[in-house]
Formats: structure tokens, C-alpha cells, sequence
């Protein structure tokens, strides 16, 4: 049942996976066994850190970023996760989560679900992603900005 998730949600997506690609808007981080601790991935002036979930017990966590702004993510993951962002480029040095909205792709097209708040994004400083995101369909619209 997982995989068949997995795979609904990425046939949902595959329109803007090939887009992405094509365009250099798609990037995946992938944290196999509990040696690894944390993966980072470049997305554009941001920096992604994939850390596994306290207490998490997933043996792999995977996770999918399509740009589709230079301040806006889609994020689509498996495994219970915490999903933090940086910036090393010029400009106010730090990175906040203006908003997160679960996306679902009902009947051919996008809906948006709740908008998460307070503590379900760590007051704007963590996606947290859960094993049963997939299974649900739940996908994340991520919006960033920076500060000083």
C-alpha cells in the first residue's frame, strides 16, 4: 500500500516532474539507514536540511522539491521527516516559512487542503512530514522569505 502511494502521488506530479527537470526546478534528497543523519539540497537561493523525525522509526526517508518560484516548493515526501531552510546567498541571512498548504490532486485538478500553522510548522521554521503523507495524498505548497 505504500508504494502504490508513492507511485499515485508521482503520477500526480509527473507533469511538473518533467517540466522541472527539463528546467533544473526539480531536486530529491534521500536519507537511507540510521547512519545518515541529514541531507541537504541547493534550491536556488535556498537550502533544504532533511533531518529524520525525532523518534522517527522510517529506515528511509525520500523527499521531492519542484520550484515553482524562486520563494515557492512543492514538497512531496515518505517517511517521517523535519524539512528546515537556509540561505548563503546576499540578502537578509534568514529564512522563514511564510505559509505551508497540503495540496491534493482530486479529480484532475489542485485543491488546496489546510493551511499549516504555529505548531505544525514549528512557528514557521519546519515542514514536518509525516509516513502517512503519501498514503493520504497530501502533498505541501511551501512559501519562504527572508529576514534580518
Amino acid at each position: 500500500a505504500p508504494l502504490r502511494a508513492a507511485y499515485g502521488v508521482l503520477a500526480q506530479l509527473a507533469p511538473l516532474v518533467l517540466e522541472g527537470q527539463r528546467t533544473g526546478r526539480v531536486d530529491a534528497a534521500l536519507i537511507e539507514g540510521s547512519e545518515q543523519r541529514a541531507a541537504r539540497v541547493e534550491l536556488g537561493d535556498f537550502t533544504a536540511t532533511v533531518v529524520p523525525a525525532a523518534g522517527s522509526a522510517s529506515d528511509r526517508i525520500g523527499v521531492l522539491f519542484i520550484r515553482n518560484s524562486a520563494s515557492e516548493f512543492l514538497v512531496a515526501g515518505s517517511g517521517d521527516a523535519r524539512v528546515t531552510f537556509s540561505t548563503g546567498t546576499a540578502g537578509p541571512p534568514l529564512v522563514g516559512i511564510e505559509s505551508i498548504d497540503e495540496q491534493f490532486f482530486e479529480n484532475g485538478a489542485w485543491t488546496t487542503g489546510r493551511r499549516l500553522n504555529g505548531d505544525e510548522s514549528s512557528q514557521g521554521q519546519a515542514l514536518r512530514l509525516q509516513g502517512a503523507d503519501l498514503s493520504q495524498g497530501r502533498i505541501y505548497r511551501v512559501r519562504l522569505y527572508r529576514y534580518r
